[in-house]
């Protein structure tokens, strides 16, 4: 007698965004317009990336901001994957680069922004609104899942807790 098996794969896969502000920055006069990270915010860097561990992303944003690029490169080194710097600079760009997210397919994707733009990613995937990141936030992350029409928020901390 033979026997025929049928294996059915329900495919649990789905899009996953680690979203973050850039980690504390040094405090420069007015016209400093590109801060690097200051010695927490470097650890702060290293905190990202030992959250993350085995979650190694596939793909890393980044802005032409050095803070931001200084956050992502601890995971970004431990991952193997070059981050990507994508215009963050005002809503339309912002619009366009949540399309681009949307498009990625089983996916785990970094993505390290600014006060200003963190809340409209995360509302631009998740389609819930957060609240605004003040200037001595850094802690936050936003865990955005996706698989097919569901979408899930997460919102946790990492590294030490921001004053």
């Amino acid at each position: 007698m033979k026997y025929l098996f049928v294996i059915v794969f329900f495919c649990s896969c789905y899009n996953t965004y680690y979203v973050v502000r850039h980690a504390e920055k040094v405090f420069t006069p007015a016209n400093e317009s590109d801060p690097l990270l200051t010695d927490i915010g470097l650890q702060r860097s290293n905190d990202l990336n030992a959250y993350l561990g085995k979650k190694k992303p596939d793909s890393i944003f980044v802005s032409k901001y050095l803070r931001t690029q200084q956050t992502a490169a601890p995971t970004a080194t431990a991952a193997g994957v070059l981050p990507i710097i994508v215009n963050q600079s005002d809503s339309i760009a912002i619009d366009a680069f949540i399309t681009r997210l949307y498009k990625m397919n089983h996916k785990k994707v970094l993505v390290v922004g600014h006060t200003n733009t963190v809340p409209q990613i995360v509302k631009g995937l998740s389609g819930q609104t957060i609240n605004p990141i003040t200037e001595i936030d850094y802690d936050n992350m936003y865990i955005i899942k996706i698989r097919r029409t569901n979408r899930q928020l997460i919102q946790t901390t990492y590294g030490v807790v921001s004053p």
